[in-house]
């Protein structure tokens, strides 16, 4: 068919049309396809800045995993001073430590690849592990009638693994919780100033402490049976069983051990694994024992001995531990104060330890230095009561229980006739005093009539007043003061740290005997601790927060 003149113009018109369209959309695709490219490579760019950044993160979590106070060592702080190289990147730590209002590790890490500087990454992660140590008071139980009650007064974070039970009107002025239930006696007015009860996981306890024991071996503070401890400082005064002494320093892994025989009630015994220990603290310690640890008013390595002295003796008076001590201008039989306490770390007001914040809007106890001390027993810890360290070798005797005196009576002569004369005597004082069984409970025959007992209180060496600055931790028994139950009514025992015990141990009777208690925790507790103090045996480190942030 022959085209019309005008028809020919028109078809190339098409044409050029169709071209230039196609020449539009294949132009637009090819930049489509390049911007697409450029959109993909930025997003991988991205991924992996943000690769690194987790990689950041999980780095620093390793070093947590193996040291729960890695962000207090100064490998932490050698980690956040320059960027730390990645693959084919680099990651850039910040981390913040728990404090009073913010009871978690904040870990800020940027990730970026070494081709694109300028594309970075942020996350922020906010991470905590539960520890005892956080709370002023844990318990694996509270016993089958222990109540908290009119007076009582917890200045710190509480935990219990049982039953928590209230009446009258204690105050709490931190967090409470508790795993089994709450016992709310009827009428009951308890005031809670961080919040009701509240219900939570177990802190599970550790078989024993025998982990700390590893720690020890690497610096060579084991030490087996009997042994006394003096905190001199940043020296540490030892009297091993056999009564030789050393003086060393503070550890490099700041652990002591005192292993041997087991027997939660032998205390005096040279083969068993328990630590007498008093004293000033400066620096970083942790003291465990495989059986006990008793708490003196003074240095446990002085021994007062007298071997060689016999009864008839005529010749200066023989050593022996003090009888009388100044209170305050009264002479009484018992010390006025002692305990063990830190050299640089200062604390509130042990009768108001608990400061309202207005800032923060909670409640805060004062803790300001570098000292911290844990104690550690697989059984009790005691405020010790009655009784001396001895040299065996000394009449063999393993404890002070007698003093002596000079009066009238009889001796062997040197010509072996029995005489009177006035010489020198061992003498013991014994009361006879109603028997208490383990539970702290009188004793009675089956007629229910009281039991008695010859109880000697020759050496009441638990004071008036006594100071504890520690993490005590008694994995299988409690803290209490030993045979609360005798003797005099006391002061306060001033703790400022933490307890946690597998139960709980009467320190004294109402109105009658023993201790009146000041426990405030150790706000420090919440982001340093005691070196290689125990953990719960159930926790790991918690995610609480994890955010991608803008890149500052």
């Amino acid at each position: 068919m022959d085209n019309k003149p005008g028809e020919q113009g028109s078809i190339t018109v098409i044409i050029l049309l169709v071209f230039i369209v196609m020449f539009v959309l294949g132009g637009t695709g090819i930049f489509m396809m390049k911007n697409h490219h450029k959109m993909n490579q930025a997003h991988i760019i991205k991924e992996e800045a943000l690769q690194y950044a987790e990689a950041g993160f999980n780095a620093y979590l390793w070093h947590l995993n193996d040291d729960v106070n890695f962000y207090s060592r100064s490998e932490s702080d050698a980690m956040q001073e320059e960027p730390i190289p990645f693959q084919n990147g680099f990651y850039q730590l910040k981390v913040t430590k728990p404090s009073d209002d913010k009871r978690y590790v904040t870990i800020r890490s940027t990730g970026w690849l070494k081709t694109d500087p300028i594309q970075k990454q942020t996350i922020e992660v906010k991470v905590r592990k539960k520890q005892f140590v956080h709370q002023v008071y844990v318990s694996e139980s509270e016993g089958d009638n222990i109540w908290w009650t009119t007076g009582d007064k917890t200045h710190g974070p509480y935990h219990t693994n049982g039953t928590f039970r209230v009446q009258g009107n204690p105050e709490f002025y931190d967090m409470v919780t508790y795993v089994i239930d709450y016992d709310l006696q009827r009428g009951a007015n308890p005031k809670y100033y961080m919040g009701e009860p509240e219900k939570t996981e177990r802190l599970e306890f550790p078989p024993n402490n025998q982990s700390l024991k590893v720690w020890a071996e690497k610096d060579g503070t084991v030490y087996t049976g009997r042994t006394c401890i003096y905190l001199m400082n940043n020296k540490i005064k030892i009297r091993k069983k056999d009564g030789s002494i050393e003086v060393i320093d503070i550890p490099k892994n700041n652990v002591l051990y005192i292993d041997g025989e087991e027997k939660p009630g032998d205390k005096w015994g040279l083969d068993t694994g328990n630590v007498f220990i008093s004293g000033t603290l400066e620096g970083e310690l942790t003291v465990a024992a495989k059986n006990n640890i008793y708490i003196m008013y003074d240095d446990p390595t002085q021994w007062y001995e007298d071997k060689g002295y016999t009864n008839g003796y005529t010749g200066g008076k023989p050593p022996h531990p003090p009888l009388q001590f100044i209170h305050i201008g009264v002479t009484k039989p018992y010390p006025y104060e002692g305990g063990i306490q830190y050299a640089k770390t200062t604390f509130g007001d042990p009768a108001n330890p608990s400061v309202y914040d207005s800032d923060l809007g909670i409640w805060v106890r004062e803790a300001k230095g570098q000292d911290m001390l844990g104690l550690v027993a697989n059984n009790n810890v005691y405020i010790s009561h009655y009784g001396w360290p001895k040299n065996p070798e000394d009449g063999g005797k393993l404890y002070w229980d007698y003093t002596w005196e000079w009066k009238y009576g009889a001796v062997i002569n040197e010509r072996g006739r029995q005489e009177y004369r006035y010489a020198w005597f061992k003498e013991e004082k014994l009361e006879r005093l109603p028997k208490y069984n383990e539970n702290g409970q009188v004793v009675k025959d089956r007629w229910g009539r009281v039991e008695y007992t010859d109880v000697n209180t020759t050496y009441d060496m638990a004071p008036h007043k006594i100071t504890v600055h520690a993490a005590i931790f008694a994995v299988k028994g409690g803290f209490g003061y030993e045979s609360y139950y005798y003797g005099p009514q006391k002061g306060n025992i001033i703790i400022w740290g933490n307890i946690t015990q597998n139960k709980r141990l009467a320190v004294g009777l109402i109105n009658s005997t023993g201790y009146l208690k000041q426990y405030a925790h150790d706000r420090r507790m919440f982001y340093d601790y005691p070196p290689h103090i125990l953990e719960p045996a159930n926790v790991g480190w918690e995610i609480r927060d994890w955010n991608e942030i803008p890149t500052l």
